[in-house]
């Protein structure tokens, strides 16, 4: 679980340190003796704890949990911002972050209920609601108490925009959100609404997933999936085992023979088929040519890195395992020597930057697991 939230966080912090200017990019990592710190490019602790938990800086800070596992929120020098009170908290998007706090009448087991802070930590929607999404598109998704299990959408007020109808729903990308429905049968639909909640893509699909790039995956009878525009025509046929969202002009998808890439007009592109693959991110995806043998290639399917070296020149090379998304600076992977497996963070050049073996991790540290198969 650990390693699949690494993986994410790598991606996201990429994302973000790139839309801060010249703030630096950082990490986070697991950390003999300090539980998690964070990193920068070249493997130098700029950050430590102690911390139990970290996730990726966002609009300039970074949640981050204490030894009570309560959250809060640091900046680049890993001073506090917002001092840890919450029992749980996700990044901060468009200036608010989701955070869950238990108020006095509320059972002391089970999630909190969630409402919505600032930058400074102000509670500026109130603490409400059973489960939230992110703003995105300055829309946010909410359920739970008030709205039973039903969700909506509220705006940065925490006013009610799209009122709660929905079984389930997505955020919003390219002014379209996924959204499901309970038919009259009891079985579940899956379509597109636009920001007044109306289907601008009727749930007709068994399975959908966001937009991205202008096309989204659908499944129509839950057994191949392909992907629609947003005026909901069919542009790929669907004929693949698994779909994956497009990034840099490229989807991930599985076929019967295996796993594999296409473009925005359905064609299969690049060599392959692979065992297992990843979506590219930063110009890299990461594919397994065999059982534990992974490289990382670009979009016009060069083998870039097939292995992660230890120093300059290098002193020991060490064969990837499993690998994670590479964010335009590092990349997650794993390599299995004879001491244990180790978690590795590379450069695009393969150098390793940090690495981390779990089982000689100190006691409260989390255990890590592979990002693939």
């Amino acid at each position: 679980m650990l390693w699949r939230n690494l993986a994410v966080t790598l991606l996201l912090c990429g994302l973000a340190a790139r839309s801060e200017g010249a703030e630096p990019q950082l990490w986070p990592v697991p950390h003999h003796g300090q539980q998690w710190a964070f990193i920068d490019a070249h493997g130098a602790v700029r950050v430590t704890g102690p911390f139990t938990a970290a996730a990726p800086f966002a609009e300039g800070l970074a949640r981050v949990a204490d030894a009570n596992g309560h959250s809060g929120f640091i900046d680049r020098r890993g001073r506090w911002r917002i001092r840890p009170r919450f029992e749980a908290a996700r990044e901060f998007q468009e200036g608010l972050a989701a955070v869950g706090i238990r108020l006095a009448d509320d059972p002391p087991i089970g999630t909190p209920p969630w409402g919505f802070i600032d930058t400074t930590g102000r509670v500026v929607i109130a603490v409400q609601f059973g489960d939230v999404l992110d703003f995105q598109e300055g829309l946010a998704a909410v359920s739970g108490t008030a709205y039973a299990s039903k969700w909506g959408f509220i705006d940065h007020t925490g006013g009610l925009v799209i009122a709660p109808q929905f079984e389930a729903v997505g955020s919003f990308h390219g002014g379209l959100a996924r959204a499901a429905t309970l038919g009259a049968d009891g079985s579940y639909t899956e379509g597109f609404i636009d920001r007044a909640g109306r289907w601008a893509i009727a749930a007709h699909f068994r399975e959908v997933q966001d937009f991205s790039e202008g096309l989204a995956a659908v499944s129509p009878q839950g057994e191949a999936c392909g992907y629609v525009d947003a005026g909901g025509q069919l542009r790929i046929a669907a004929r693949f085992v698994r779909c994956g969202a497009f990034h840099g002009g490229l989807a991930h998808v599985e076929t019967a023979q295996g796993h594999a890439f296409v473009d925005p007009q359905g064609q299969l592109v690049l060599p392959g088929p692979f065992r297992d693959a990843g979506d590219f991110n930063g110009g890299l995806a990461p594919v397994a040519e065999g059982r534990d043998t992974w490289r990382f290639m670009d979009t016009h399917g060069m083998v870039l890195l097939h292995a992660a070296h230890v120093g300059v020149p290098r002193r020991e090379v060490l064969p990837l395992v499993a690998a994670g998304p590479y964010d335009g600076a590092l990349a997650p992977a794993w390599t299995q020597g004879e001491s244990g497996r180790e978690a590795l963070w590379l450069d695009r050049q393969g150098l390793v930057v940090w690495r981390f073996r779990p089982d000689l991790a100190p006691p409260g540290t989390a255990s890590i697991t592979p990002p693939h198969r």
